[in-house]
Formats: C-alpha cells, sequence, structure tokens
C-alpha cells in the first residue's frame, strides 16, 4: 500500500501526533470519568415515576433517567431538550414540536413522535399538572416520525414551562410502556428513559442504583441550566436512605458519603470546620406550608381563618431554621424584584392573635372536635414546626390528633379526603405561578375567585396582566385560607470536596440537585 518505509513512518508521525492533541485537548475531561456517587437522602422514595408521583426525591432522583421535552436554563427560561425546535401556529393554538432525531431509550429504541404522543396523552390524564395542561389541550398528533402538533382549545401561556418540569412532568417513554400502566406508578422493570443514567437496582431500603447511559445521546449546545449538554462522568450513582440527619453528616465526614440532602442549619459550622465537606445553601426559597381539607375536612372557612389569626411565625420558623439566614418570615410568595413579587393579602401574615382566633372560633361554631393533623419525623423539619404550630393552637383551645407516618405513607393518605383535615409539607419555587406544588398537593381547593384567577394566569399572554392575577390569587389564599404559609427557607444540604461541577450552581445549587456534568476531582 505505502511505496517505502519513510511514508509508513511519516503517517505514524501524524497518526501519533493526531492521538497526542487528542489526549492533551480531552485529557482533562478523560479523567474525569468514574466512580460511585453515593447519595445520602433522608429517606426512600415510593416509586420513580415522576409523572404520576411529583415529590422532590422522585424528581430529583427521577430525572437522571426520565427526560422531558423542555428544560429550564440559567435565567429559568423553558428551552428545548428531547425536543429540536418549536413554533406556535394559529396565534398559539398549535404547538409544533420538531424532535430530535437519533435520541436512544435505554432499551436501545430511537424516541420518535409516537412516544411523544403516548407519553403526551398519559401526562394529560393521570399527572395532576397534566390534567391542568389538558383542559386546554385538544388533542395531540403524530404529523411524522419527528413531528408532533398540540392543538389546543384555546391558547395556554404556561405550556412550555410545564414541559419543562421534573415533578408531575412530561417524561418521554417508550410508547408501549406510557400506554401500559396509566394512572398506575411505573414498575421498576420498565423504568427506561432517554437520560443520561440507566436504572439498574433497587435493594429495598437499601439503595437505589443507576448507572451510565453509554449510548446517550447528549445535544450539542453548552450546558445552560438544565438544558444544553449532560454529561454523565460517574459509572454509577446510588441514593441510599438515611433518615437520622446525624448518621448522613458523620457518613460525609468520613466519606461514606459524598452528597448528603437536607441538613439543618444547626449542623453548618461543624461541618464547615471538616476538611472533608462543606454545607451550601440551595440559591431559592421554598415554602413552608399546613395544608387544610376543604372537600371532608372539619376546618370551614372561618375555623381556617381562626388558624391563621392564632400562629406566631417566628417561633415556627425558629424552631427548624433557628437563624434568620436559613428562613425568611413574610407572607409573600415570590421574592422581591421578581415580576411575581407582591404583598397583597400579607397583613393577615403571622397575626399572632389568640383574642381574634378565638373569636373566629366562635363564629365558626366550633365545638371542640379533634383536627386531624399528619406529619412525619422522617424530615426533621416538618415534624419540628408541627409541634410549635399544635402547640399554639391548643393553646386557644383548637384540639389536635397528631398523627406520624413515614412520608411515603402519609402522601397516600392525603390522597384520601376522609383521612385528615391538615398536614405539613415543604414546597419550592417556581418560575412559572402555575407550576407551583402549591397547587398540586391534594386539598382540594375549588372556589370561584380561584379559577377566575387561575384561568387569567393560564389564557393571558401578557406579562403585567398574568402579575396582577397573581396578585389577586395571593390576596385569596389569604381570604379563603386554603392552606397557611408559615414563612419560606432555604433548603441546605452538603457535599464532598472532592466534588465538582461544570456549574455547580445547577447541579446541586439551585433547588434541585442533578449530577449529569458533575464529577470527582483531584483529592
Amino acid at each position: 500500500m505505502f511505496k517505502n518505509n519513510s511514508t509508513i513512518f511519516s503517517v505514524f508521525v501524524i497518526l501519533l501526533t493526531v492521538l497526542l492533541f487528542g489526549v492533551a485537548v480531552n485529557g482533562a475531561d478523560t479523567d474525569r470519568f468514574g466512580g460511585t456517587l453515593r447519595i445520602a437522602a433522608t429517606g426512600e422514595p415510593p416509586t420513580l415515576d415522576n409523572m404520576v408521583y411529583g415529590s422532590s426525591p422522585v424528581g430529583e432522583f427521577s430525572k437522571h433517567i426520565f427526560e422531558t421535552p423542555f428544560a429550564f436554563n440559567k435565567e429559568y427560561e423553558p428551552i428545548p431538550y428531547l425536543v429540536e425546535s418549536y413554533n406556535f401556529q394559529e396565534d398559539g393554538k398549535i404547538l409544533e414540536m420538531k424532535l430530535r432525531e437519533g435520541v436512544l431509550f435505554h432499551n436501545g429504541k430511537e424516541m420518535t413522535s409516537s412516544d411523544f404522543v403516548a407519553s403526551m396523552k398519559r401526562w394529560g390524564n393521570y399527572s395532576s399538572k397534566g390534567k391542568d395542561a389538558f383542559k386546554y389541550i385538544n388533542k395531540v398528533v403524530k404529523v411524522d416520525s419527528y413531528t408532533v402538533k398540540v392543538h389546543f382549545d384555546e391558547p395556554f401561556s404556561p405550556i412550555l414551562a410545564y414541559l419543562a418540569r421534573s415533578r408531575h412532568a412530561c417524561t418521554i417513554l417508550p410508547e408501549e410502556i406510557a400506554e401500559k400502566y396509566g394512572a398506575s406508578p411505573i414498575d421498576k422493570s420498565d423504568y427506561i428513559g432517554t437520560g443520561p443514567y440507566k436504572f439498574e437496582e433497587w435493594v429495598a431500603n437499601n439503595y437505589i442504583k443507576i448507572s451510565r447511559f453509554k449510548d446517550y445521546v447528549a445535544r450539542d449546545e453548552p450546558a445552560d441550566g438544565y438544558g444544553g449538554k449532560r454529561v454523565a462522568y460517574f459509572d454509577e450513582i446510588r441514593l441510599i436512605p438515611v433518615p437520622e440527619l446525624g448518621t448522613r453528616i458523620s457518613g460525609l465526614e468520613v466519606g461514606e458519603f459524598d452528597f448528603v440532602t437536607r441538613i439543618s442549619s444547626d449542623h453548618f459550622n461543624q461541618i464547615g470546620r471538616t476538611p472533608a465537606a462543606e454545607p451550601f445553601k440551595y440559591v431559592f426559597p421554598g415554602y413552608n406550608l399546613v395544608y387544610f381539607n376543604l372537600e371532608e375536612g372539619r376546618a370551614n372557612i372561618e375555623l381556617r381563618r381562626a388558624i391563621l389569626a392564632a400562629l406566631d411565625m417566628e417561633p415556627i420558623l425558629i424552631s427548624t431554621y433557628g437563624d434568620p439566614e436559613f428562613y425568611n418570615a413574610t407572607g409573600t410568595y415570590y421574592p422581591e424584584g421578581t415580576l411575581w413579587y407582591t404583598e397583597k393579602g400579607t397583613d393577615l401574615y403571622d397575626q399572632a392573635n389568640s383574642e381574634k382566633a378565638k373569636e373566629l372560633m366562635e363564629a365558626a361554631g366550633y365545638d371542640g372536635d379533634e383536627l386531624r393533623y399528619l406529619s412525619t419525623k422522617e424530615f426533621s423539619n416538618h415534624y419540628d414546626q408541627s409541634v410549635i404550630v399544635i402547640d399554639q393552637l391548643e393553646k386557644v383551645g383548637i384540639n389536635i390528633d397528631f398523627k406520624l407516618h413515614d412520608w411515603a405513607t402519609l402522601r397516600q393518605k392525603i390522597e384520601n379526603p376522609e383521612e385528615w383535615d391538615l398536614f405539613f409539607t415543604r414546597s419550592i419555587i417556581e418560575p412559572e405561578p402555575l407550576t407551583l406544588s402549591l397547587f398540586a398537593y391534594p386539598g382540594w381547593w375549588d372556589s370561584d375567585g380561584k379559577n377566575k384567577y387561575m384561568d387569567i394566569l393560564s389564557k393571558e399572554t401578557d406579562a403585567q396582566v398574568r402579575a396582577d392575577a397573581w396578585e389577586e390569587l395571593q390576596n385569596l389564599m389569604y381570604e379563603e385560607v386554603p392552606w397557611i404559609l408559615t414563612g419560606k427557607h432555604f433548603f441546605t444540604g452538603a457535599i464532598s470536596t472532592e466534588l465538582e461541577a461544570l456549574d455547580p450552581k445547577f447541579s446541586w445549587r439551585a433547588n434541585s440537585w442533578c449530577f449529569w456534568n458533575a464529577w470527582f476531582g483531584d483529592k
């Protein structure tokens, strides 16, 4: 093939130069691959099906396996993910999505529009956020193998944000799996998505293991928040349920864990003194909420107003967060400086008025019946705040039947309106009000005013009109009291100092952790 040895040598030199140049350029990236990331979580999720189940542990871990049509960028704007491009037609009544070609499911099958259509239909029928969207969606149709059209009866302005969520998510599944399960959580044997990690094993009360999907088809664009290129550097990721906070922290300090969810503010200094780890606060605050059962609960509107009047919020928040650095005792739902910031209605926040509470109790016809209050010790912040809430309510004469369950059991019970009257939870702020988990938890708030303002937020495209509607809706939350905001908090966690990331803010410092584009650095 070659005429002489010098030619052979020249070719060899060229190939060697290319190879060495490639190593020089890419070697640092290559060195990032490997290892098992161990996440110490507060408990074990009931499922990884984040379409029909929307709690934080499910959504956070599942998004490594299952992906969505859109994803939020650094500015928390929805940008295409499994979708290549999109456009709105007929004044917003049709959304056309061109899908990325060549994307593979974990079973080796290529993703097509048939999978998109089946997944969106399941989402619309069985996910709380999907049901909201499908109040406006008439049909979802396949145009060709890589084109889908969503037809709306009338425009639904936040649709892209809905398609970017990782909880109650429109995850794209193989067609046969989407059609098989309906409202039932997907069985472990069918955890098949398009994500950078694939499901491997679930050993109950021990760990859930996912591994790098070697045939993962990433986007070409640079990483941008949760969007752009995703690279799975770890060989495996294990989610390990460790209910005891002290065990999570000590395990992190001795190198048994690499990431710990939900630490308490009391442990910030302790972890900060440990060379092996560092604590952090998530960038965006979350909500602390006492929900009411408006379907069959024993608390009518006057009694709910009485409970709101009775609560003194500062002691409730101090019981969990201690230092004001970790909480915000204000009644607004969005931070100042955002489009959605308003103080309307907040004069009813933090009243601490026992006399007013007693007057409202009398107006409510309250005769001392026990109110069933559900909480869990699985999250200490839920339990600690609930103890103070209950103490304050009992001091004004409200009887509480305090029922404790593990989180998975509590989530099942609150779906049944016959089981409870109040329960405590926490939630996160999201960029689009209609995607807030406030409206996803059971409680069955349904009123003319709520429906009116939700309808404006759904249909209107003008930003200021939507902001005005949100202002009225926040005010209504204080007037009709479907839940009580006790205040806002900053979610916390701790990481091994060996962990590095392309963008730490979005790897584990936004409001929902993720571990693509993260790796182990030098020890």
